[in-house]
């Protein structure tokens, strides 16, 4: 009794080194990995630098239908040159001109988005310095304030597309981080458990070298005192040459993943961490009409599909406005005056007015126009079987996604309980042969059953939160606190500075 407590005792010791090794290592959980890849990996800084650029896109245009004030003018522009100057009787004569002219524009302008068109107020003043010819000296030019308006194509208003597209991609940029966020948690789950898989496929290569010597140096014993054939003990010789390659490899692995993980959390290459084994278990349920309305309400792909149906109907209107008639208007009215100083150039102004209509009309264009019209409705309906196709597949993607989570759950449960009685078997199987009870067959048929389980177990564990963490991708929905998942959530306030 005493001789199987002490081979027992060998057969557990390293399993006590392993987790001593252990306590001097930083211990993270699958949580922590997550919010540290939501702050420190380069996904996360690529997606809030595109998160920034919508932004400021999107300030962009809604400061542009803003009022704008701007000044502008040429201080100087300074011309000497020969030019010809037309006389009173018709003729050109060249004379030599030597002349600074300095103007300046206060300007303030509107777009307006119910037209089209552009409107403004502004007032100038201008200077002209002769240094030359026969009247030299200096004159002035105001114009105190003219009203214009300008719109290049009545049938055709950029700007009330503009208003419609440019919110839909603002809003579509939001959800995009979210699922960008989501993608980056699936991520690390992949890497979590490819580390965590390798650092436990090297425990076990570890205690499976560790008995396989051990049970090789007893077997060899009773071999000496002739109660063991030799091919048992060759049997065990084999056993611990695998157990050797097993175990170089498991290292080589683990060194590799440990490398992989480290380089997208953003820790020290030379940093290593021990993984913790999820003990969270979700078991909610997802119903396939929560699950789709969600999907339809949160998802950056509906948005899309919205927005790229507006830039097909905005192309079908800019082409029929710019390939038939082209209507113009040009409008200004204000006041001017001219006069040796600036004060006597705002004396009594006088006024100015002009009025314009533009027109063009295509009258043979060999099919050109008409061949546009007919490739911007082509698209239009293309991008319509696009956008049906694509919705199609969402629909069945979330479907399957859903469906897949309760087996997943299942499956997860089924592969714990398969572990344990594994483990529990083995040592069982164990314990029989080292009181020659069983072959060195049975013990090592146990230990493959065992190893294997860990290892469906991992793999069971690895795709349950990876299919928890993609059903939040796909829906934009935390189904265990059931709540959307929004934008202001992951990241703080102060990200757009």
């Amino acid at each position: 009794m005493n001789k199987l407590f002490f081979n027992i005792s060998l057969l557990l010791f390293p399993l006590l080194a392993l987790a001593e090794e252990k306590t001097e290592k930083e211990s993270i959980s699958l949580e922590q990995a997550i919010n540290r890849s939501h702050r420190n990996s380069v996904d996360f800084h690529i997606a809030v630098f595109q998160a920034k650029n919508s932004y400021w896109t999107y300030r962009n245009f809604v400061s542009k239908y803003r009022p704008q004030l701007s000044v502008d003018g040429e201080l100087p522009n300074y011309n000497r040159s020969i030019r010809p100057i037309t006389q009173p009787d018709g003729t050109d004569v060249f004379k030599s001109q030597n002349k600074i002219i300095s103007t300046g524009n206060l300007r303030l302008s509107q777009a307006l988005p119910w037209t089209g068109g552009n409107f403004s107020v502004y007032s100038t003043l201008r200077r002209i310095d002769e240094k030359a010819g026969e009247n030299p000296g200096t004159t002035y030019s105001s114009v105190p304030f003219s009203v214009s308006y300008n719109q290049n194509n009545i049938f055709y208003n950029p700007y009330k597309w503009e208003r419609r597209i440019a919110p839909l991609k603002y809003e579509e940029s939001r959800k995009e981080f979210v699922e960008k966020m989501e993608a980056i948690s699936i991520k690390t789950v992949d890497r979590y458990f490819n580390l965590l898989d390798a650092q436990i496929t090297q425990e076990i290569a570890l205690q499976n070298h560790y008995n396989a010597d051990t049970l090789y140096k007893i077997t060899k014993e009773r071999f000496k005192l002739g109660k063991v054939q030799e091919n048992e003990l060759l049997q065990l010789q084999m056993s611990l040459l695998n157990a050797q390659k097993n175990l170089s490899e498991a290292n080589i692995t683990l060194r590799q993943r440990q490398q992989a993980f480290n380089l997208f959390l953003d820790y020290p290459q030379e940093k290593q961490v021990n993984l913790a084994i999820p003990e969270e278990f979700h078991q909610f349920s997802v119903n396939i009409e929560t699950a789709m309305r969600e999907a339809q309400s949160n998802r950056q792909k509906i948005i899309e599909f919205e927005r790229r149906r507006l830039e097909v109907a905005e192309e079908m209107a800019r082409t029929k406005g710019e390939n038939g008639l082209r209507v113009g208007v040009r409008a200004s009215f204000g006041m001017s005056q001219t006069g040796d100083n600036i004060l006597d150039s705002y004396v009594d102004p006088l006024s100015q007015e002009q009025v314009a209509i533009t027109f063009a009309i295509p009258i043979v264009d060999w099919g050109v126009a008409r061949s546009r019209r007919k490739n911007a409705q082509a698209r239009k309906e293309l991008v319509e079987f696009q956008i049906k196709q694509e919705q199609q597949d969402f629909e069945q993607i979330i479907f399957t996604e859903a469906m897949k989570w309760e087996l997943e759950k299942e499956q997860y449960k089924i592969a714990q309980q398969t572990k344990e009685v594994a483990m529990r078997r083995f040592e069982v199987t164990k314990e029989r042969y080292l009181i020659g009870k069983i072959t060195t067959t049975d013990l090592n048929l146990a230990m493959q059953e065992k190893d294997q389980a860990i290892k469906t177990y991992m793999n069971r564990m690895k795709s349950y939160w990876n299919a928890f963490y993609t059903l939040r991708m796909l829906t934009l929905y935390d189904f265990s606190m059931e709540s959307k998942i929004q934008m202001e959530d992951l990241i703080g306030v102060d990200w757009i500075d």
